[in-house]
């Protein structure tokens, strides 16, 4: 949390996000001006979300990031949709089939 602002925000853990962490555990107060310049958010959408550089800016992220395993191809991930899919309506279809 920045001290001196009040402000609170969910990034995604990375190097510019360590630094900040840093400056913040610093004693006293932190002056906004130690870490404007790695929070700036254009730094991030350009070298995080253009260039694909994780490590390039700090970004945001939601609590769902957590549940993020893996990244697979568009071909894995749809073939994984399906399936996952045809699973579930058999199981739905094989209770009613019991009844």
């Amino acid at each position: 949390m920045l001290r001196t602002l009040k402000n609170t925000v969910r990034v995604f853990k990375n190097q510019i996000s360590e630094e900040v962490l840093a400056i913040e555990a610093k004693d006293g107060e932190t002056d906004f001006t130690e870490i404007q310049p790695l929070v700036a958010g254009t730094i991030g959408r350009t070298k995080v979300l253009d260039e694909g550089d994780v490590n390039g800016g700090i970004w945001t992220a939601g609590m769902v990031i957590g549940l993020i395993n893996d990244i697979p191809t568009c071909d894995v991930l749809l073939k994984r949709i399906v399936a996952e899919a045809k699973e579930a309506a058999e199981t739905r279809v094989g209770v009613f089939l019991h009844l």
